[in-house]
């Protein structure tokens, strides 16, 4: 996810979860009943989501060329 904003230069605010047990984790529970990462925000089209795969088809159809050009690098199982 974080190859994907910085590939499409999009301005983002990256929160630590580490573990999903840390940092800003308890405000994802409260906010999703989960704590499960990566978890997308986007105040600009009122969107959330979890998965990284569906995070990246999602910022590459908003804000860049579209899903199918998203390079397989970004993809699981490449992208671990």
């Amino acid at each position: 996810v974080r190859e994907a904003v910085c590939m499409l230069d999009l301005p983002c605010e990256f929160r630590p979860c580490p573990g999903a047990r840390a940092g800003f984790a308890a405000e994802l529970a409260q906010r999703t009943g989960r704590r499960t990462v990566p978890y997308l925000v986007d105040p600009n089209k009122q969107e959330a989501m979890f998965e990284s795969d569906d995070i990246v088809d999602y910022l590459f159809d908003t804000y860049g060329p579209g899903r199918d050009a998203v390079p397989f690098v970004l993809r699981e199982p490449f992208a671990r």
